[in-house]
């Protein structure tokens, strides 16, 4: 019995113990939490969020109307509190820019596995999510837009809204006149580096070195999203032709590895160059399986004896020669890569044999491209509808969303048009010049053409 007291008195110091650790854990948790809202409070300009916004709605109204800039995650939370301010603007002429973050941006796969072993969240479910709510932010923004065009009988509302691709820091909205409200996200949610509350300042307000340091960041920012890392919301897939579009063989090299091969085969360069031909159709379709059948069947129609050691060289000299010759067009890598930046999804569709495989590898090609689609592969050659659809439905995109770029070989540009999908030609021949929408001399132009093609309405619409 006393051995069982005993027991019983240490297992009571014990707890007690462990009660007061556990109080003076509480007592120095809310005293840290008074603290840092006593250090909030020495920023005259900090609110919580629907003060801030309030505030700003406020100011914003007993000035003239102003142009008004507007970032968030999806900005659905801010369109209710904010409209006031928006249908006046536009109602008076004035430019409103619109920010979201789109639901394939880098920035987005970076917050879900910043979030992923904390909060259990699936990056399909998440990017889902944030795409429904683009959908339903647009939606509205096209209604406000056609009202607004109704009601002030005015034919054009100056409305501009693009997703960007970055990882969300800030929302907020800003104003011409100089009226901000501005609060940040959280970048890290396991160790939170900023204060949730959010900066407001009116035009002529003095603030303190911490808030104006948040507000010029905040600009920075927005000017940086707008020029460098978004797109127009109406377009989000840009589906590339592969061969004299983003890369091309020097035709030395081609000539060299050509003169070699009909020298093994015992035929001139002429004929192989039409035994190459009449092949095309039957490899790019997949019909012919590889490069090795490739040169077997040429030296049937040359009436050669099949020799599968030649097959194998023969196919090895063309192989080699993609691997090493294989450069970009002018301009083709350094337009595939700012298009990435802006959150734009690249595709390619080619009318390719097997060989294209190794070409892609080689170029680089596939390390800046989301999907690709390759003839031999699929059975069908362009100006198939499966050639321009397969790719965008691998992207979960849509033709009314999409851009086809070409030089307009095999009919391509036409074929794009048929499925719905805005037509850009790269140089090219006459013909599919004039298939085209939209001709350019040169890549470094397609940037420029994709700002312009969206207008308010129709890309709005096509993303909702």
């Amino acid at each position: 019995m006393e051995r069982f007291n005993a027991i019983l008195t240490t297992a009571a110091g014990i707890a007690s113990v462990a009660a007061l650790c556990v109080t003076f854990y509480s007592i120095g948790y809310w005293i840290g939490r008074r603290r840092k809202r006593a250090a909030v409070s020495t920023h005259q300009n900090i609110y919580p969020a629907a003060v801030a916004v309030h505030n700003f709605v406020k100011a914003s109204l007993a000035k003239s109307p102003a142009d008004i800039d507007i970032v968030g995650y999806s900005v659905h939370a801010l369109l209710d509190s904010l409209q006031p301010i928006l249908r006046r603007a536009l109602a008076a002429g004035k430019r409103v820019r619109i920010l979201m973050l789109s639901p394939g941006s880098s920035g987005l796969l970076e917050k879900s596995a910043l979030e992923r072993e904390h909060h259990a969240i699936d990056i399909a479910r998440l990017r889902e999510r944030n795409s429904t709510q683009i959908r339903k932010t647009c939606q509205r923004l096209h209604d406000l837009a056609e009202d607004i065009r109704y009601q002030s009988n005015i034919g054009q509302v100056r409305l501009e809204v693009r997703v960007y691709n970055q990882l969300p820091i800030y929302r907020g909205a800003r104003t011409e006149s100089g009226d901000l409200v501005v609060g940040p996200y959280l970048i890290d949610p396991l160790r939170p580096g900023r204060d949730l509350d959010h900066l407001f300042a009116s035009s002529g307000t003095t603030l303190d070195d911490h808030s104006d340091r948040e507000a010029r960041a905040f600009d920075n920012w927005y000017k940086y999203l707008w020029q460098s890392r978004s797109r127009p919301v109406g377009i989000a897939t840009v589906l590339f032709d592969l061969y004299d579009t983003l890369i091309v063989v020097p035709p030395a090299d081609s000539h060299a590895a050509r003169a070699e091969m009909s020298r093994l085969i015992g035929v001139s360069e002429y004929e192989l160059a039409n035994y190459w031909e009449a092949t095309r159709a039957a490899s790019n379709k997949g019909e012919i399986s590889s490069t090795e059948e490739r040169f077997g069947r040429i030296c049937q129609l040359a009436g050669k004896d099949v020799d599968i050691a030649l097959n194998k060289r023969l196919a090895s000299i063309e192989h080699d020669m993609l691997a090493k010759s294989i450069e970009f067009c002018p301009h083709a890598l350094e337009t595939l890569r700012t298009l990435r930046n802006k959150g734009y999804q690249i595709a390619v569709s080619s009318n390719s044999s097997a060989s294209a495989v190794g070409a892609i590898n080689a170029s680089g090609v596939g390390s800046n491209v989301d999907s690709i689609c390759l003839s031999f592969e699929v059975g069908e050659l362009k100006p198939s509808a499966e050639m321009y659809t397969r790719p965008l439905e691998a992207l979960g995109s849509t033709p009314s969303q999409s851009v086809f770029v070409g030089d307009g070989a095999n009919d391509e540009l036409r074929g794009a048009k048929g499925v719905g999908l805005t037509t850009v030609c790269v140089g090219g021949s006459a013909a599919g010049r004039e298939a085209a929408d939209f001709t350019i001399r040169d890549l470094d132009e397609l940037v420029a053409v994709l700002e312009r093609l969206p207008t308010l309405s129709a890309g709005l619409k096509r993303e909702a």
